[in-house]
Order: structure tokens, then sequence, then C-alpha cells
């Protein structure tokens, strides 16, 4: 199996043991590629994961949470491409790149009770 595809994988379950240990965390999906079946990631996929969070604050305003996850090279904000939120586009060491799109749970919880957007909904898995 490719390097990076396994570095991936190794980076996906390091987000996944921290997004457990955070009582403000309701779920950590990915999603994109790397959650395809049918057109799975390659060695040019980034890792797309959704963080449901109580706060989204602390996610967006800051990047010491980042660190518990692993070294970085850059950050940045920018809006998502479905849902109206933001996502924190993310350069970790050895060039691997995450967007976590920072959702408040309340909103998922208000979209699982009135249905999901068709645009949020062909992303979810």
């Amino acid at each position: 199996m490719n390097q990076t595809i396994l570095a991936y994988e190794q980076l996906a379950r390091t987000i996944a043991a921290w997004a457990q240990s955070r009582s403000d965390i309701h779920a950590a999906i990915v999603v994109g590629s790397s959650a395809r079946a049918d057109y799975p990631s390659d060695e040019w996929s980034d890792l797309d994961i959704v963080l449901v969070v109580a706060d989204p604050k602390p996610y967006l305003s800051g990047v010491d949470w980042l660190r518990n996850i692993g070294d970085f090279w850059i950050t940045f904000l920018e809006p998502t491409a479905a849902g109206g939120e933001m996502e924190r586009r993310v350069l970790f060491d050895g060039d691997l790149e995450v967007d976590f799109s920072i959702v408040p749970h309340a909103k998922v919880e208000q979209m699982a009770q009135y249905g999901f957007p068709p645009e949020v909904a062909r992303d979810i898995p």
C-alpha cells in the first residue's frame, strides 16, 4: 500500500483517539474520498473530517487543539463548500492535508430532525 495512504490512515486514527478524549466533541466523521467505496482516495487526496462540536469557537479562533493531533506547518479558515459553516484547513508535518469542517451539534440535531440539505446529504457516507 502507498506510504502516503498509510500516513493518512495513521493520522485518521490519531484524530479519532483525540476526538474520543474530548467531551465537547460529539462526533468526528470522515467524509469525501476517504469515506467513499465507489471512488476511494488515492495518494493525491486529503482527509476531510466533520467535527460535530458543542461550541465551534475554540476550534475556529485558536489552533492549540491542533497540537494535540500533531505538528503542523500552516492552517487557515475558509467557508465550507456546503452547509454554511467554516472549515479549518491544516497542513500537518509530512505534507498531510486535513480539512476540518466545524459544525455545531445543535445544527446537526436540527438537520437530523428536519432533513439534511441535498448539498450536505451527498457528502455523508
